[in-house]
């Protein structure tokens, strides 16, 4: 189940009975693992399951009548194999009760909201929420330092900007916060049917985003209408009459990639039509357009892997380069 889908069942099931929410916050070994999973349990059962499963039990057992608390799991190498994970490890977890404050996580979760939390690590009390381009939500409970909230603060910002799951316990002025970033899997649609439209769909379906094909006005302004931060709208077609709407959509939602084929010629005509609109240079000078990196790309294959790699460095908040004159880290 997607994680959005699972973070509205959960969020539906509190709802009705008290429900627990778990999530790791740090993983250390536990190779081939995966990050952003949830768990939600009650009375009526599990929903969802972390490392695919595997330490459930362990979870659930470790529940008790507070509403937040944090605890380690550890796993040998022959106790994680024999439950289907590559090697042993240890993971934090964090559990809660879900209330006001967690359904507002969720509920980013569930929207596909790019959404991120902080947590106090020793008692696994939740500091504050905040969306990628809205406003921090913060929670009330554990009383720390302004100095101390202004830094978590600033920390839970510089993850949220890179707009991909991730998660990680670290010392705030001697304050253990574990943070959270949870990114939903991209999707978008590509406006315009050719062959070249068929190889993006494929190409972009390898880095798992999901984008499909529309032709008319109608369907394509209803498609962008249905996308949010970390998609895709790609513009094959020269109708101006469709891309520039369809731009005028996509330009209000924050983070989003709109790529646009054509000549400098068509380019400049779509830039100018949209400054009429009321859009500043800025703004529609975010449109990657002629679209794709520059890597001497002919065929329809090799155009869509070069439209991909500038989507996956658009979304990762990448200046596309080379990793041998690169500095810094190399994954993510």
């Amino acid at each position: 189940m997607a994680t959005e889908a699972l973070a509205a069942e959960i969020f539906e099931q509190s709802q009705l009975e008290d429900t627990f929410l778990s999530r790791i916050v740090k993983l250390d070994g536990f190779g081939g693992r995966t990050t952003g999973d949830l768990l939600g349990f009650n009375a009526n059962g599990s929903f969802g399951g972390l490392l695919f499963g595997s330490i459930d039990e362990e979870v659930r057992a470790a529940t008790g009548v507070d509403p937040h608390f944090s605890f380690d799991v550890a796993l040998g190498d022959q106790d994680a194999v024999a439950r289907g994970l590559a090697c042993g490890g240890n993971a934090k977890v964090i559990t809660q009760i879900v209330g006001e404050d967690v359904r507002t996580l969720l509920s980013a979760i569930a929207n596909r909201k790019v959404v991120a939390a902080a947590s106090h690590w020793e008692s696994g009390k939740l500091l504050f929420v905040n969306e990628y381009g809205e406003s921090l939500r913060r929670i009330d409970g554990l009383k720390l330092p302004s100095t101390v909230e202004a830094s978590i603060i600033e920390r839970m910002s510089q993850l949220l900007s890179k707009r991909t799951t991730t998660s990680a316990v670290e010392s705030i002025s001697g304050v253990d916060v574990a943070f959270e970033v949870y990114a939903p899997s991209s999707k978008g649609i590509v406006i315009g049917s050719s062959k070249l439209a068929d190889a993006i769909v494929n190409q972009f379906r390898l880095i798992a985003a999901d984008l499909r094909v529309v032709d008319t006005l109608d369907d394509s302004l209803e498609a962008v209408r249905n996308l949010s931060t970390n998609d895709a709208v790609i513009i094959l077609s020269h109708d101006h009459t469709i891309g520039v709407p369809a731009c005028d959509i996509a330009l209000k939602i924050k983070g989003i990639y709109i790529g646009a084929l054509g000549s400098r010629h068509t380019q400049q005509a779509r830039r100018e039509l949209l400054l009429t609109l009321g859009y500043d240079a800025v703004d529609v000078d975010s449109i990657y357009g002629p679209i794709g990196l520059n890597l001497g790309s002919k065929t329809p294959a090799e155009t869509a892997l070069a439209i991909a790699a500038e989507f996956l460095a658009h979304r990762s908040g990448r200046n596309p380069s080379s990793l041998r004159t690169s500095e810094g880290p190399i994954n993510g």
